[in-house]
């Protein structure tokens, strides 16, 4: 039996309250506050502590319903924060709440991936995570994660703070109302997916967020101004109220295709780039389409640049600009 302080039986349904303390190995990479192989839930209540190299593990079957597990906690949830294999929670499908007060920690403090398709059994990796309170990656390094998911949803409550190395990685939808941060130096506060970011809400890291499919920004937004960017790859709506900075702003560049870098950014807010140094952009494309509304502020050394991309929509750039304030375009030559 592997060295869990509890193991839950493979298809029984398996619920599990908990006010006191559950221990499990913290060194060994099978070391687990609490594993399972069939669904279930965890309820960690206020005060209570669940520890391990993992604190609860689903460790994922091809069982119908296996490891369709879910964790509600109020305490702490803790697994190694040094081990690349510590992880706070890990759930190949299911769902993960925590709630104010909540601490979930380790090297990746929630990470669900792994499983094959869109259900349980059938596939996992389409969970959900709801955080009211802090969930915590390694920041130090490359590989520190606050929530990892292979797809599924992420939303960050008022108060809530996700952070690492990187702070969301790899996820299908991210709302945001609270705190999501990566390292400053080179992580990301959100990798991959679609995100929303709320009034009050900040993404903050090296870069902002990269690789993504859609911003739509009500908040903060804010990468490294001496290197970084504040939002890369995807479509940009940047709302009244809406705050994106970076070295560069905005950025998308550099794919290859019919529609490389064809993004759109909307601004109704303000798009910030570096002022001081003659590669600060405010918004850079290689593709695509600039709508600078009334009101709107876009500002860098060089206000929008387009150019650079390759296939037959790269370079196609259209700026319309309805704000007082002028936003200027510099254009790479052909």
């Amino acid at each position: 039996m592997a060295p869990a302080a509890l193991v839950w039986r493979r298809l029984g349904v398996t619920n599990i309250v908990n006010f006191g303390s559950i221990t499990g190995n913290t060194t060994s990479s099978s070391g687990m506050g609490v594993q399972f192989a069939g669904p279930g839930s965890v309820t960690n209540q206020s005060g209570a502590m669940i520890s391990g190299n993992k604190g609860i593990y689903g460790n994922g079957s091809t069982v119908p319903g296996a490891s369709a597990g879910t964790v509600v906690n109020f305490g702490s949830i803790a697994g190694n924060t040094t081990s690349t294999s510590g992880i706070g929670v890990k759930l190949v499908f299911g769902s993960v709440t925590n709630q104010s007060g909540g601490v979930i920690s380790g090297f990746i403090g929630v990470y669900g991936g792994g499983g094959i398709g869109p259900g349980p059994g059938s596939g996992a990796s389409a969970g959900a995570v709801v955080n009211f309170g802090s969930i915590a990656g390694n920041t130090a390094s490359t590989a520190g994660i606050g929530v990892k998911l292979a797809g599924g949803s992420v939303t960050n409550q008022s108060r809530g703070m996700i952070s690492g190395f990187d702070g969301i990685s790899e996820t299908g939808t991210v709302v945001n109302f609270g705190g999501i941060a990566g390292n400053t130096t080179s992580g990301t506060g959100v990798s991959g997916g679609s995100v929303i970011n709320q009034s009050g809400g900040t993404i903050s890291g090296f870069n902002g967020i990269s690789g993504t499919g859609t911003v739509v920004n009500f908040g903060g937004i804010a990468g490294n101004t001496t290197s970084g960017t504040g939002v890369s790859g995807g479509s940009v709506t940047n709302q009244s109220g809406g705050v994106i900075s970076g070295f560069i702003g905005v950025y998308g560049g550099g794919g290859i295709g019919p529609l490389a870098s064809a993004e759109a950014v909307v601004n109704f807010g303000s798009i910030t780039g570096n002022t001081a140094s003659t590669a600060g952009i405010g918004v850079k494309l290689a593709g695509g389409s600039v709508t600078n509304q009334s009101g709107g502020v876009i500002s860098g050394f060089i206000g929008v640049y387009g150019g650079g991309g390759i296939g037959p929509l790269a370079s196609a750039e259209a700026v319309v600009n309805f704000a007082a304030s002028r936003a200027t375009l510099r254009r790479q030559p052909a």
